[in-house]
């Protein structure tokens, strides 16, 4: 997306994603998105500028790696350190949606203006 459509707003214990003005202002854009490319595609294209700017997603092999046993596709950690082999060597704190299979987070973030991902322990 050509503009910054979330905040990240970090939480005792939680990470809001919060829609700025100017996602709200693309609020049918945003929802074209995700009823084009699925729920997930419309939260990479949201937090698009954290992803580019210092905010990681975990993948298939970060998730085995730290014991993770999840489908969800959007863990987001905001530090992630890896060997000249891409292995993952350290995280820093990590972030989801246990209800990510019953919730539409972009839904959430367009109708109640936020939507929290948990810390995980």
């Amino acid at each position: 997306m050509n503009f910054k459509a979330v905040e990240f707003v970090k939480r005792p214990g939680v990470l809001a994603i919060v829609l700025t003005d100017a996602g709200r202002a693309e609020a049918e854009e945003i929802r074209r998105v995700r009823d084009q490319r699925g729920i997930v595609n419309a939260l990479y294209e949201v937090t698009e500028y954290q992803l580019a700017n210092g905010w990681d997603v975990l993948n298939d092999d970060d998730l085995v790696a730290i014991g993770a046993l999840t489908g969800n596709d959007f863990i987001l950690s905001d530090s992630l350190e890896r060997d000249d082999q891409d292995k993952l060597v350290k995280v820093g704190s990590v972030y989801w949606n246990s209800d990510y299979a019953i919730q539409d987070e972009i839904e959430l973030l367009l109708t109640k203006g936020e939507f929290i991902l948990v810390e995980a322990e």
